[in-house]
């Protein structure tokens, strides 16, 4: 069995460098793909890192199945080979209020470079982004940022597929709101309804969405200083994040397949475990 995933894994290296000269999809699958039963090819691809998923849903029509089954992922997890896979969330041009999202993937020369997820719809400018299993829900943000128009609208993201489905809008729009997981549920707080300079908010609520129910309640703020106002921050969110991590670093993106020009702008970093 060592020996055989030995030679998958040689055989993806060989193809990648064979997919970048010709720039195309191969016409046949190769032989080793039609030679390997169903259940050892699984074990194979399970073992291989993520970032080497773009590269072989490029070989034939049974690989892009496969990479978005969530088979692979079951069995990822039960031999252990998770990892923290990184999500980018940027805008290419600020003013258009659009986001879409990029996560690593490995070039034949094996360096890691940010590619395009295509599947995933343009999404707010500003919005809160959480973490849960191998979802990503965006909350809010501004659909339309040159007339400061701010959406409820609600969407998870499957890292698996990479498809993304409405959810129940929130209770009121928000945009640059802090978010976190706690217990299961996620809790928005503070964010603004307007396009002000600072993007602040003096509202005394907390929104909490319950992922099972799919439902929305809204809480009054706990002990806090009455009247305060309270600035959201990628930061703050980001650091909240590595200390729920461990501390852990998410990886190291060495470059990029986007040219980040004076419009474009890095949003949000996320690690999704897969």
């Amino acid at each position: 069995m060592r020996d055989v995933i030995k030679s998958f894994f040689l055989f993806v290296k060989k193809m990648s460098s064979k997919l970048a000269t010709n720039d195309d999809h191969l016409q046949e699958p190769p032989s080793l793909m039609n030679s390997l039963p169903d259940d050892i090819l699984l074990d194979c691809v399970a073992r291989l890192p993520r970032s080497y998923y773009p590269i072989l849903s490029l070989v034939s029509k049974q690989c892009r199945s496969l990479v978005t089954s969530p088979e692979l992922y079951r069995r990822r997890s039960f031999l252990g080979y998770e990892e923290h896979c990184l999500y980018v969330a940027i805008s290419e041009n600020i003013e258009t209020s659009n986001i879409h999202w990029y996560t690593l993937a490995r070039k034949p020369n094996d360096k890691l470079w940010l590619v395009p997820i295509p599947s995933l719809p343009p999404m707010p400018l500003h919005g809160s982004y959480v973490v849960k299993g191998s979802s990503i829900y965006v909350m809010g943000g501004f659909h339309q940022w040159q007339r400061g128009l701010i959406t409820p609208n609600v969407s998870r993201i499957d890292c698996v597929s990479h498809m993304a489905e409405p959810l129940t809008r929130m209770p009121k729009a928000v945009a640059a709101s802090v978010s976190a997981l706690v217990d299961g549920k996620i809790y928005v707080i503070g964010g603004s309804d307007t396009r002000s300079r600072q993007l602040k908010s003096t509202s005394k609520r907390i929104m909490v969405f319950d992922t099972e129910a799919q439902t929305w309640e809204v809480r009054k703020r706990p002990d806090w200083e009455v009247g305060r106002r309270w600035l959201s921050s990628v930061e703050i969110a980001e650091i909240a994040l590595e200390k729920r991590e461990g501390g852990k670093m998410w990886g190291k993106v060495e470059c990029y397949d986007l040219v980040l020009n004076g419009k474009s702008r890095i949003m949000k970093c996320l690690a999704v475990k897969l």
